[in-house]
């Protein structure tokens, strides 16, 4: 793994109920991203709860979103990036958390809490989960560490990728936008017409070489070499 840039994705918990403790058996709906809870995890929280988890993932935020929108699943968390809490905020897609009830939330680390603000103003409906930084996976039977060394992001636009099928990204705006004004050096959160023309320029040049945008399957593309990036 390469990180090769500053991008935060910080991912956020909403919640609408925060345990199905108090009535056995209950049922506590969850959506949240593939491979995020290990499934014995999920089955230990029944037992000690005495409660049944109806579980459901998804793979992106656009995902996420769409099913948001039509289903009729009132789920009790759902586990979104930072950047979509406002747009369900706006759509009116989730309730406002009863902070008294989180003992811990005065542990959170007030530079995440302050990212969190600038989705959520007013620090009423999310609670920080996940946070980290995006970075290029390769696999070193097709590209070599040597290859690897000092590369930047604008490898995705490389030619010799050209009509190869072998680069997947992820299906994340935000992500893929991102990476494409770092590249130009302009800051991953520049909403500029100057900046986002550039990206966007700079993106249909890494087009060609792009099989697929998806946030699930190249983990185990990569291993089995359907994707080398």
């Amino acid at each position: 793994m390469k990180k090769t840039s500053t991008i935060i994705t910080i991912i956020i918990m909403l919640f609408c109920i925060l345990s199905c403790q108090s009535k056995p058996k209950q049922i506590l709906y969850i959506f949240n991203w593939t491979d995020y809870i290990a499934p014995e995890l999920v089955k230990k929280f029944e037992r000690q709860y005495h409660c049944r988890i109806k579980y459901d993932t998804y793979n992106s935020n656009e995902s996420m979103l769409s099913k948001m929108t039509t289903t009729n699943v009132a789920y009790d968390i759902i586990v979104p990036s930072g950047d979509h809490l406002s747009i369900l905020i706006e759509k009116d897609l989730v309730d406002k958390i009863d902070k008294s009830q989180l003992s811990n939330y005065h542990n959170l680390k007030p530079l995440i809490l302050q990212k969190m603000h600038e989705d959520d103003n007013s620090d009423n409906y999310g609670v920080p989960y996940f946070w980290g930084t995006g970075g290029i996976v390769f696999n070193t039977q097709y590209i070599s560490e040597k290859e690897m060394q000092g590369i930047s992001w604008d490898i995705f636009g490389d030619e010799k990728f050209a009509g190869k099928g072998v680069i997947t990204l992820l299906e994340d705006i935000r992500e893929v936008v991102g990476v494409a004004l770092i590249t130009n050096g302009f800051d991953p959160n520049d909403t500029s017409d100057e900046a986002i023309k550039i990206a966007r320029e700079t993106l249909l040049k890494w087009s060609p070489n792009i099989a697929q945008f998806d946030s699930d399957s190249f983990k185990n593309e990569v291993q089995d070499g359907t994707i080398w990036l």
